[in-house]
């Protein structure tokens, strides 16, 4: 690949509007001809830089094949850019695999220095790998980081001198630090910047042009992030302050130099600098703008010492009509000369670590375009306003929510511990790099944090756009950030293909005991049947469940149930509760939407299915919505295995409305999940029942019909009682009992909906 420099540019329009500024997708379109695609389909294009002599280069993420396959792998791309299209595409690293979050700085005019996070298939961790790219041919591979355990979310800078600083996540079982490596006669040294202990996540590291190192990282603390800055002069580091530390989340920090020497630091909504030990805010038209913002996802400072702040409205997705197009449908922001404020839109989605300036303009990437827009050059002058007080900042403390007592009981005389989690939740319906980066150790940890869930996971959808790698960066994080005897992250995901394909099965979560596994699509030849799937999933030890059984858009086929691989079935979530469709009897919670046919719970029953019952919440945002859907299960510990091992004997029951409840169902002594053998006495069910709130009523459902209810005679919280049925029940007669505890939860956020406090155990069968 040839160096190369850009002669073609989009004509500029005025930023001297007094108007918002609307930059069109179809005049960057058309004014370029056109010729702004890609070759081939990129997953990430994570970041744009220019070298010393003005080539312009794009580094990302593609894909060997199509990502509708189970053996597809990612490998990292350096693309430049000739005028008027992306020359060939070079392979950064050696061989096909699992990569994620690819960095790049320049040397100057000597290159590049690309960093990058691989999967170690021999190791089962990822490590940190480096490159140097001299505008024409690549050096030799060389691995960064030493130790064992994930080493991902590499950032690079390059020293005057040329020599390469990389900073990464350092995980390690129950911890994640900061690890930083110069590069020195050829060799890395590697030293560690922050405690063993606690979660530090996103390092960026910079270089001022008076030569200090600058740190930045966000860590978790007493429930939501913090960022913290050190810095070297020379090589000697200064402590840690804490320079974002609110109340809300404060991650994904970056690091800007102004001319007067002041480093800005943005993360998340927040953007404050340091000079001289002295800590300095936006002056107050700026810094009103971003703390109104929904989001503010780049913050960039052009030559002209303008203050750019950019952030995505709409998701950059393949949901979106114009994603293979090659735009999003917009993104906005302002830029500020220090006096003057002025907003535009833009019609394509900002890129991630982009957009990157010369002196009369800017380039920005997308996943699939890249374009450079001129700029009427002004005269900035951004000072901020300087605080008087101390650099960092400082938060009550907060700790960690309470647990409940781990009841425990004995089943077919052995002992078994309650613990109580959802599986199946997603980051998003396409979870984006910056989703990937900022939500997966957020989901873990504030389910971790939430006092009530002892297990979770991350469950995404198998579209192409979550690639095998963003699986293999999930599942790395649900494996370390687990805490022995206290939170067990599980790798999951939904077989949920697309669009009529769907209603041929109805969606399924594929729950796995390993803490790495292949993801077995629906879009694949190999995996496209329950039957191939269930065929993938037996040699793993690995179980799949159906949910929102009566959805529309992926209504459950009964007929396709499989009992051993799928033992337990979704009740509750945030659609709504699947139990009956009988109005009269169904709980007060409803459906989201209608449903379809005769796909109940209580319809699967009906056929003579036999499964558990599970809850979980589906949710869409990142956060575990353990209140609209989670399960209790007796295991014999709390480990990935035994809570599989738990869900095949069916030893669960649902639960809605995110209080811990207590729910002990036997018929005959048998425990809820198991058969009975019918003896000829009428069946004795006992029902015990401990709650936070007050019992209002237990039901006991017999082959879908309500034939008791017990009511206690004060208000308690903990109750039992004993029934024989009167009935003439047979074999396969199935029961199983329904909980009302009084009260209702609002929750707060997602669906902004009141929530019954509901439980349901698994089903009993005669023989």
């Amino acid at each position: 690949m040839k160096s190369f420099r850009v002669s073609l540019v989009l004509a500029a329009t005025s930023l001297c509007a007094q108007e918002p500024i609307e930059y069109t997708y179809r005049q960057i379109y058309d004014q370029q001809d056109g010729h702004r695609f890609q070759p081939t389909v990129r997953q990430e294009c994570r970041s744009l830089v220019l070298d010393g002599k003005g080539a312009v280069y794009t580094v990302g993420v593609q894909s060997s094949a199509t990502d509708r396959l189970n053996a597809t792998r990612q490998f990292v791309s350096l693309g430049g850019w000739r005028g008027d299209h992306w020359t060939g595409i070079a392979k950064v690293n050696e061989r096909d695999g699992y990569v994620y979050n690819p960095a790049v700085a320049s040397e100057g005019d000597s290159g590049l220095w690309i960093a990058w996070s691989e999967f170690n298939e021999i190791e089962q961790d990822f490590d940190v790998y480096a490159r140097h790219w001299n505008g024409k041919e690549f050096g030799s591979v060389s691995r960064v980081s030493a130790g064992r355990g994930p080493d991902m979310r590499p950032s690079v800078a390059v020293r005057s001198d040329g020599s390469p600083v990389i900073a990464w996540e350092s995980a390690r079982k129950g911890s994640v630090r900061i690890a930083l490596a110069e590069r020195q006669d050829g060799v890395w040294k590697e030293q560690l910047m922050t405690p063993d202990e606690g979660f530090s996540f996103r390092p960026n590291v910079a270089i001022a042009d008076d030569g200090t190192l600058w740190l930045a990282f966000d860590r978790w603390v007493d429930g939501d992030y913090d960022v913290f800055v050190r810095t070297a002069s020379g090589r000697r580091w200064s402590h840690e302050i804490a320079f974002f530390a609110s109340n809300e989340d404060e991650q994904r920090p970056m690091i800007r130099f102004a001319s007067d020497g002041t480093a800005w630091i943005h993360a998340s909504k927040r953007v404050s600098g340091i000079r001289q030990g002295t800590r300095f805010e936006l002056p107050a038209t700026a810094r009103d703008f971003v703390a109104d913002l929904e989001s503010l996802d780049e913050f960039q400072i052009d030559r002209s010492g303008r203050f750019w702040f950019l952030r995505q409205t709409a998701s950059y997705t393949p949901g979106n009509p114009g994603y293979r197009a090659g735009r999003s449908p917009a993104s906005a922001g302002a830029w500020f000369d220090g006096s003057k404020l002025r907003p535009f839109t833009l019609e394509v989605a900002i890129g991630y670590r982009a957009p990157v300036f010369e002196a009369d303009g800017f380039w920005n990437s997308t996943d699939m375009m890249v374009y450079r827009k001129v700029l009427e050059p002004v005269q900035a002058n951004v000072r901020g306003e300087q605080v008087n007080g101390p650099l960092g900042e400082r938060k009550p403390a907060r700790s960690r929510g309470a647990r409940p007592s781990r009841e425990q009981l004995e089943i077919d005389g052995e002992t078994y511990t309650l613990y109580y989690g959802e599986l199946h939740t997603h980051l998003s319906e396409y979870p984006g790099d910056r989703i990937i980066e900022m939500w997966t150790d957020r989901y873990y940890l504030n389910a971790m944090d939430s006092g009530v869930l002892d297990f979770g996971a991350a469950s995404d959808h198998d579209w192409p756009s979550m690639t095998n790698s963003k699986y293999r960066v999930e599942q790395s994080y649900a494996n370390v950030l687990s805490d022995e005897g206290r939170f067990e992250g599980f790798a999951s995901y939904e077989w949920s293909g697309d669009a009529a394909g769907r209603r041929r099965f109805g969606d399924r979560t594929v729950v796995f005991s390993r803490p790495f596994s292949t993801i077995y699509r629906i879009t694949d030849p190999e995996s496209d049947t329950l039957e191939e799937l269930h065929r993938k999933l037996a040699g793993q030890n690995a179980i799949d469940w159906v949910h929102h059984v009566g959805a529309p858009w992926g209504a459950m086929d009964w007929s396709k149930h499989d009992p051993v691989a799928e033992p337990v079935v979704e009740v509750t979530s945030a659609h709504g509760v699947y139990e009956t469709y009988d109005r009269a009897r169904a709980v007060t919670d409803w459906l989201r939407r209608p449903p379809v046919g005769k796909t109940s719970i209580q319809d699967g029953l009906g056929y003579g299915k036999k499964f558990g019952f599970v809850g979980s919440s589906d949710r869409h945002d990142g956060i575990s919505g353990y209140n609209t859907g989670m399960f209790g299960v007796f295991a014999k510990q709390l480990s990935r295995e035994a809570v599989v091992d738990a869900l095949r004997a069916r030893r669960s029951y649902a639960v809605r409305g995110g209080e811990p409840v207590l729910v002990d169902f036997r018929v005959n002594g048998v425990f809820q999940g198991g058969e009975v053998e019918l003896l000829g006495d009428k069946p004795n069910l006992t029902v015990s029942v401990k709650a936070q709130s007050p019992v209002e009523k237990i039901e006991v459902v017999r082959n879908g019909n309500y034939v008791y209810t017990y009511a206690p005679g004060a208000e308690t919280t903990q109750t039992d009682f004993s029934y024989r049925d009167t009935g003439s029940p047979g074999p396969g007669t199935y029961y199983y009992v329904r909980v009302w505890l009084k009260g209702r939860f609002r929750e707060p956020d997602y669906l902004r909906q009141e929530i019954g406090k509901y439980a349901w155990s698994s089903p009993v069968w005669l023989q």
